[in-house]
């Protein structure tokens, strides 16, 4: 078994995701791949502290693009030689105030769904033959960053966010029915609150 631990973060250079990327450079042996959609605005990650044998690479994702996430997860093997993953933590997402409901444009509750629910879904595609190679004693982990925003029993209490709730009650769905068909990979969805 391998002694370090492999992790790979989307949505990684502001927010939760930078705060997850500090905290795993932090642990010894650790190699962090950190996904953004443009690693020109990232930059400012290779400058956080990192405890002994860690290391950071940044690859460039955009969840919202099928062909993007392949070319990213191939150069996980191609540029930088690695052919499994530990953990994938899914936390690039979108969430926005929104108007009401019925006066959203369509392509805007589209945008919602393609970022906090697609792009979820094509992310494990991509990484899962990586994530079934995990040289952890454990499985493979892949965690979906999901909101109190897509609970179904807390929507009357929410702020007017129904895109962003619908899209993350959908992604949700679809990282619990795959918890029920992949037994290979451990699979959850996480609220950070």
């Amino acid at each position: 078994m391998s002694s370090t631990t492999t992790v790979l973060i989307t949505g990684a250079n502001r927010g939760i995701g930078q705060g997850l990327v500090s905290a795993y450079l932090g642990r010894a042996n650790t190699t962090v791949i950190a996904a953004v959609r443009n690693i020109a605005t990232a930059e400012s990650l290779k400058s956080l502290p990192k405890s002994s044998g860690s290391q950071l690479f940044l690859i460039e994702i955009d969840v919202t693009s099928s062909d993007s996430i392949r070319r990213g997860i191939k150069s996980l093997t191609a540029e930088h030689e690695l052919d499994s993953l530990d953990t994938v933590i899914a936390n690039a997402g979108m969430a926005v105030k929104s108007p009401k409901l019925i006066e959203m444009a369509t392509q805007d509750i589209q945008r919602f769904v393609d970022v906090n629910a697609y792009g979820q879904l094509e992310l494990f595609r991509a990484v899962f033959p990586l994530l079934r190679r995990s040289k952890k004693a454990a499985k493979g982990k892949f965690m979906y960053m999901s909101s109190i925003g897509g609970s179904l029993t807390t929507m009357d209490n929410m702020l007017p966010v129904a895109a962003y709730g619908a899209s993350k009650a959908l992604g949700n769905f679809f990282v619990k029915w795959l918890s029920l068909e992949q037994k290979d990979v451990v699979i959850w969805a996480q609220h950070p609150g």
